[in-house]
């Protein structure tokens, strides 16, 4: 892939990727897999059992703007919210929290 950067005069100055052919068929295609429905991410529905109290909490991963505990919509950006992301179903996570440590497992994942 080449590079070409695009300037008006020095003001405004993009950078543009050039692909050939047979480059672009080279390239893998992402899509979205049946694997992404058990990862958590930002608008994940998450069920949690908590390992210390055995107990199941469940929460909606939101952004900080959104973000309401006591409705259970925590933000990704939160201690819990920042432990989870990228975990699967199955997987336990320890939360660094101001309350101390807590250990939560991954019970199920619902991505809209």
């Amino acid at each position: 892939a080449a590079m070409r950067l695009l300037s008006d005069g020095g003001k405004n100055s993009v950078g543009t990727c050039v692909m050939s052919p047979s480059e672009r068929t080279k390239s893998p295609i992402i899509e979205k897999t049946e694997m992404d429905a058990v990862v958590v991410s930002l608008s994940s529905r998450v069920t949690l059992h908590d390992e210390d109290e055995n107990e199941d909490v469940e929460y909606h991963i939101v952004g900080s703007q959104e973000a309401n505990p006591m409705q259970g919509r925590i933000s990704d950006e939160s201690p819990i919210g920042r432990a989870i992301l990228g975990h699967k179903v199955g997987e336990t996570v320890t939360v660094e929290a101001p309350a101390g440590e807590m250990r939560f497992t991954i019970v199920a994942v619902a991505n809209e």
